[in-house]
C-alpha cells in the first residue's frame, strides 16, 4: 500500500509535477485528514487544503492547473460547484460551476470539457457535456441526453484518440442524432 492507504474508495487518478494524485470516497490516510482527495509525494499522503465536502469523482491536469470534479459544493473554504481547480496553496472556481455532478474531465485543443448529469454550466444550458474555454463556459455541440430504462442521462467517461474526443455513458442521442452511449467530438 501507499504509506497508511486511504481509509474509503478512490474513484479517480491523476499525477501533476511529479505527484500522485487520488480523488474518491475516503477521507483519510491513518491519522491524515484528506476529505475526498489526497496527494502523495512517494512518502505520504498529504491533504490539499481542508478536502472537499463531498466525494470527488473526477480529475485532470488542463494548460498545467490540476481540476477535479464531483459532488462537491466545496472545496476548502471556496465555493466550487462540482468542479475545482488547486492553485497550489488553496482552491479555486470555474466562475458559477456546474448545476450538478461532474463524473469525468478531459483536455482537448486547448479547453477542459466536464462530463457528468448537469444540466447548466455557469449560466449556459449545457445538457451532461459543457466546455470551459478559459474565461467561460460553452455548450460544445449538441447535448447527450435521452436516457433509457428509467434513468437518466449522463455522461460517464471522456478520452481522447486519434484527434478526437470521445464520451461515453448512459445516453441515447447527441442533439437529433441517435447514439448509443458512445459519441465522437465534433471537435475533431
Amino acid at each position: 500500500s501507499l504509506g497508511n492507504g486511504l481509509d474509503g474508495a478512490v474513484r479517480a487518478l491523476a499525477v501533476h509535477q511529479g505527484q500522485l494524485y487520488a480523488g474518491g470516497d475516503f477521507l483519510s490516510s491513518g491519522s491524515t485528514v484528506l476529505n475526498h482527495i489526497g496527494r502523495w509525494d512517494g512518502l505520504r499522503w498529504s491533504a490539499l487544503g481542508s478536502g472537499m465536502d463531498a466525494p470527488v469523482r473526477a480529475l485532470a491536469v488542463h494548460e498545467d492547473e490540476f481540476v477535479a470534479g464531483g459532488e462537491f459544493t466545496l472545496a476548502g473554504d471556496v465555493t466550487c460547484l462540482h468542479i475545482g481547480r488547486w492553485a497550489g496553496a488553496a482552491w479555486r472556481d470555474f466562475g458559477p460551476g456546474l448545476s450538478s455532478y461532474a463524473w469525468c474531465l478531459a483536455s482537448y485543443y486547448g479547453s477542459l470539457y466536464a462530463g457528468g448529469s448537469f444540466s447548466t454550466a455557469g449560466d449556459v444550458l449545457s445538457t451532461n457535456v459543457a466546455r470551459w474555454d478559459g474565461t467561460w463556459w460553452q455548450a460544445p455541440g449538441q447535448p447527450l441526453w435521452g436516457g433509457w430504462e428509467f434513468t437518466p442521462s449522463y455522461v460517464a467517461s471522456m478520452a481522447t484518440y486519434n484527434g478526437r474526443l470521445y464520451a461515453t455513458g448512459h445516453f441515447i442521442a447527441a442533439g437529433r442524432t441517435t447514439r448509443r452511449a458512445v459519441l465522437a467530438s465534433p471537435y475533431a
